[in-house]
């Protein structure tokens, strides 16, 4: 299997961490709202991609900006 440069590794952390939460939030929110309706699969897949849509940006933005709040609010270490 090929790798992909460690460069983009911040990068498809937050694409893999936006797409996991986006996947389970629309599941979830889905189901509260309608229920395992026939037509759940459809409604679900809708959500998702909007919830992705508007979560990878804002992922791509709230990281670097969280990250600097607790660097300034603790010592400054952070462990990965």
């Amino acid at each position: 299997m090929r790798k992909i440069n460690s460069k983009y590794a911040d990068l498809l952390f937050k694409v893999f961490l936006t797409l996991i939460m986006s996947i389970l939030m629309s599941i979830i929110i889905t189901f509260v709202n309608v229920g395992l309706h026939q037509d759940f699969l459809i409604k679900w897949a809708i959500a998702f991609l909007a919830g992705f849509a508007v979560s990878l940006p804002a992922t791509l933005i709230a990281v670097p900006v969280a990250r600097k709040i607790v660097k300034k609010i603790t010592s400054g270490q952070q462990r990965d």
